[in-house]
């Protein structure tokens, strides 16, 4: 596997493909302008490079493009923009880039291009027949994105492709059960993903939204556990956030950076699309009456008017909000930066009552999600592919008790 460097400034962003990256075994270094690209790459030299062509502190993508090109010409470096203009991918293709993405990009895309550079990489660096070998294989596969703002299907497919899609066939077979429970006080299910980014109850189903496989999972509970009931296929949204209203149902898209209502029947066709108010919205939440949102890099939750508006925004505890849920009375909020849950009460203003955290052996994952829903918290996590099951009656003790003493369960004032 490959040391991997990303450039870029949004942190949500990196956090993203470092996930993707890592779980295909390959080791990241990230950066968030140019002189961070730089002083990294100087003192230890990455094997490719995402670059984001927006950067801040006066060097843009292009320029670190240009530098990176002249230390090696050999490096797979792959240009990545939220903002494609006209022959941008011949101008990017001449100053030297490998591989060229505008966002949104499917991430099957973005891993079969990293393992062909890689290969193509190996190759070139085997002599001069490899070298030959090499470009033979490269001419008509290189921007093949420029048109389509995708790339096509390369020649042949990695062994780390191949890999990944026998493990997503195995979760997505495995029955879901429940599984013995670390803690007394916890249930563990299995989900048929890894990558939850989003999780609703409603009418007893949990609804789990899958950033990577752009696919919504509707999971029904049953005496047994839970089984799939349905999925809606969401292809081409980075989902980040899931609310449903009635009929409706609303999803946050980080890349495009808007918030969608659709109708859930018959096909979860789009009837509406309002920007973010912020620069990333990492989630959504119905209360029965008004739609919230949050957003991961302003650290703020929004609440919305009926023509989606905003009525009102409040700063979180933490700054990195990725779940919201309410439990009809107090609002709950995931974050992701301080890997905690905290209780709020609104008033004017949005305030804290109790955080906390669990110490369970899974939550080197980061918090993705949360739900409350027949008397319990379900909690998920990116990169896991478990579902964490806690009573809301043992939560409350805990929370309303001044000197709680529950295994497994961290507080912080």
């Amino acid at each position: 596997m490959a040391k991997i460097l990303i450039v870029d400034d949004e942190a949500d962003m990196r956090f993203a493909l470092r996930q993707l990256l890592e779980e295909l075994g390959h080791k990241v270094e990230e950066a968030g302008d140019g002189q961070e690209a730089l002083a990294k790459f100087n003192e230890n030299p990455s094997e490719l490079v995402l670059l984001d062509l927006r950067l801040p502190g006066g060097m843009d993508g292009k320029e670190i493009l240009l530098r990176l090109r002249a230390k090696d010409s050999r490096l797979p470096i792959f240009v990545i923009t939220g903002y494609p203009g006209p022959g941008m991918a011949e101008d990017l293709r001449r100053a030297g880039a490998t591989q060229y993405f505008a966002k949104p990009f499917h991430h099957k895309d973005l891993i079969a291009a990293i393992a062909k550079a890689l290969s193509l990489a190996a190759l070139k660096a085997g002599g001069r027949s490899g070298e030959r070998l090499a470009t033979k294989l490269e001419s008509p596969w290189r921007f093949a994105a420029s048109a389509s703002r995708t790339l096509a299907k390369p020649p042949f497919w990695s062994a780390a492709k191949i890999a990944l899609i026998g493990v997503a066939a195995v979760l997505a077979a495995a029955p879901l059960l429940v599984l013995k429970t670390f803690r007394s006080q916890v249930l563990f299910y299995t989900l048929p993903s890894a990558h939850a980014s989003a999780a609703v109850w409603a009418g007893g189903e949990l609804w789990v939204a899958d950033w990577y496989k752009q696919i919504i999972y509707r999971l029904r509970l049953n005496a047994k556990g839970f089984e799939l009931a349905r999925t809606h296929d969401l292809k081409g949204q980075h989902l980040t956030g899931l609310a449903l209203a009635g009929r409706f149902a609303y999803s946050a898209d980080s890349w495009s950076r808007l918030i969608r209502r659709h109708r859930v029947e018959p096909d979860f066709a789009v009837a509406q699309e309002t920007p973010s108010p912020g620069p990333n919205p990492s989630c959504l939440h119905w209360d029965e009456k008004n739609l919230w949102s949050c957003d991961s890099v302003a650290g703020k939750i929004y609440l919305h008017r009926p023509d989606m508006s905003v009525a009102a925004s409040y700063k979180t505890k933490g700054g990195r909000p990725v779940a919201i849920a309410s439990d009809g009375a107090k609002l709950w909020i995931a974050d992701s930066q301080t890997q905690e849950i905290t209780r709020y009460r609104l008033d004017r203003e949005l305030i804290p009552e109790k955080s906390w955290r669990f110490e369970e052996p899974q939550s080197r994952h980061p918090l993705s999600g949360l739900a409350l829903g027949a008397g319990r918290l379900w909690i998920v996590r990116d990169g896991s592919p478990l579902l964490e099951a806690r009573t809301l009656g043992q939560l409350s003790r805990f929370l309303d008790n001044k000197n709680p003493s529950v295994s497994g369960i961290n507080q912080h004032p």
